[in-house]
């Protein structure tokens, strides 16, 4: 992702006013039509113990183009997203793709599965 998306504010900044909410995310998403399509993992979670609640493969331009996607093919479980590049020319397994993954999906799929302090979880 270019660095220049790096340096606006995050999507859905509560300090923004609804304008500057909207012009931003216009910015981001003219941007990300000059980026390829690649694999993305999108990751949802809410605040607390067992927060996770879904992921997402994607092929996408960026963030706004891969949550866009994924709220035409109604996956929006809720919560927060992350987003997560995959290494250039990474693709998955076509039955993987645009659906709702659970801990249990992504540990078959990829042999494995990663807190957010970067430790392995059994499933």
């Amino acid at each position: 992702m270019p660095n220049n998306l790096a340096e606006l504010p995050p999507l859905g900044d509560k300090a923004e006013s609804a304008e500057e909410a909207l012009t931003n995310l216009k910015i981001r998403s003219a941007l990300e039509t000059l980026e390829p399509v690649h694999l993305m993992f999108v990751s949802f979670a809410k605040e607390g113990k067992n927060g996770f609640m879904g992921g997402v493969l994607v092929n996408a331009r960026g963030p706004v183009d891969a949550l866009s996607q994924i709220f035409e093919r109604e996956l929006y479980p809720g919560g927060e997203a992350a987003f997560i590049d995959a290494p250039e020319g990474e693709t998955a397994p076509e039955s993987e793709m645009y659906k709702l993954m659970s801990a249990a999906d992504i540990k078959r799929v990829f042999g494995h599965v990663y807190d957010d302090q970067g430790n392995e979880l059994e499933v």
